[in-house]
């Protein structure tokens, strides 16, 4: 029993540190921007919240949906806490504002994120109902998003800062 407690407690600290060294990595090296530094706060909060795997979280990192249903409802949590989903329905409006934010300095991929958002947000349009399943809907958002990962990686450069340890 104390063995398992021990290794349970050396995870736990192991995992405390390397989230306070990514947040000094992150504080030395200038300060980034909101959004980059909340994604970090959100992911660990999403994952302990819907217990998912590293497995899961390197299928959305890799702009995948996980196969795991808590690996869904983690990406449904992740969207929602990034406000890519409101109520779980994806949000063209808070969406727009948050990749605007995060290519403030690129207009580049600034311009065709913002074409990927509304383009997603027009085809999102019929898929939401109400009382719709969140984490099976967030599927369908990987899957738009996705699909533009070649042009506009946006997942991944939301993700680009992070510093998770492995589960």
């Amino acid at each position: 029993m104390w063995s398992s407690f021990r290794t349970i407690n050396n995870r736990m600290i192991r995992c405390v540190f390397s989230f306070i060294f990514a947040i000094v990595a992150l504080t030395v090296s200038g300060d980034p921007p909101p959004i980059k530094t909340d994604i970090i706060k959100n992911i660990i909060i999403c994952k302990n919240e819907h217990n998912a795997t590293r497995g899961d979280y390197d299928a959305i990192r890799k702009s995948n949906v996980p196969e795991t249903l808590e690996g869904k409802c983690f990406m449904a949590c992740i969207f929602e806490k990034s406000h890519i989903t409101r109520g779980g329905k994806y949000s063209t409006d808070s969406f727009v504002k948050g990749v605007v934010e995060l290519y403030k300095d690129e207009s580049q991929k600034r311009r065709k994120a913002i074409e990927m958002v509304n383009d997603c947000g027009t085809r999102l349009a019929d898929e939401w109902t109400s009382g719709a399943d969140k984490c099976a809907y967030s599927a369908k958002v990987m899957e738009c998003l996705a699909s533009y990962a070649p042009r506009v990686p946006v997942i991944k450069d939301f993700l680009e800062y992070q510093q998770i340890a492995a589960a």
